[in-house]
C-alpha cells in the first residue's frame, strides 16, 4: 500500500534475486584468503543459508532477499532508495519517522 508523508509518496518494494560472483583464476582474489573473506561478507551480510561456494567453477552463488523504497516527490518521477537494516541512522536521515514506523522498521 502506498503511505503518503507531507508531499510525497512512499512503496516498499521486496525482492529477491540470484547474484553469481565469478573469481577470475590466477586474479587477485584468487587466494584461499581472500575468498574466505569474500564469503563471510555475503554471509554476514545475505546469511549463511543463501550463499554457496564452487571452488571447481570459483564462483559465489548468492540469494539477496532485499527492499527499495519507491519514493515520488509530488506528482514528479519516482526514485528508488535501497532500505539498509545495517545503517539505521542512514535510514533516519532519509526518511520520516511516519515513514521510518511504517515502512522501514517492518523487518
Amino acid at each position: 500500500e502506498p503511505f503518503q508523508d507531507g508531499n510525497e509518496t512512499f512503496v516498499r518494494v521486496s525482492y529477491s534475486v540470484d547474484m553469481l560472483v565469478d573469481i577470475t583464476p590466477g586474479g587477485l582474489y584468487d587466494y584461499p584468503k581472500s575468498i574466505l573473506g569474500i564469503q563471510q561478507q555475503f554471509e554476514q551480510i545475505y546469511h549463511q543459508p543463501n550463499v554457496k561456494w564452487d571452488p571447481t567453477a570459483k564462483q559465489f552463488t548468492v540469494l539477496a532477499h532485499k527492499a527499495v523504497m519507491a519514493v515520488q516527490p509530488e506528482n514528479k518521477e519516482w526514485y528508488l532508495v535501497e532500505i539498509n537494516q545495517d545503517q539505521p541512522q542512514l535510514m533516519e536521515s532519509l526518511f520520516s519517522e511516519a515513514v521510518m514506523k511504517a515502512l522501514v522498521r517492518v523487518e
